[in-house]
């Protein structure tokens, strides 16, 4: 890739990602520690988690992805997805979430 650009998030933008992206962990987190209990607040934070996974999946491809590779960023962006959901399937398998 020749054409790779040497660009990065500002600053502000990179706070966007790791902030959506702690707030994600710290809702996964939470209904870890729920022990199967999925009252009201459970769902809550289930949603929660689905918004702040989306906003920081978008971030990522909008803020670094894209500027950074062009036309090449959707099929990264896939592969990224696809790889860590490969990732999380096999641990998945193993048993190590439970």
């Amino acid at each position: 890739m020749d054409d790779m650009k040497d660009v990065q998030p500002t600053w502000p933008q990179t706070l966007l990602i790791m902030g959506l992206g702690s707030i994600s962990i710290l809702c996964c987190y939470i209904l870890s520690r729920s022990y199967g209990s999925w009252g009201a607040a459970s769902w809550g934070i289930l949603v929660l988690l689905a918004l702040s996974g989306a906003g920081f999946l978008a971030a990522v491809y909008l803020l670094y992805l894209r500027p950074r590779y062009g036309s090449m960023a959707f099929p990264l962006f896939i592969g990224f997805v696809v790889f860590h959901l490969i990732i999380v399937a096999v641990l998945w398998r193993t048993g190590l979430p439970g």
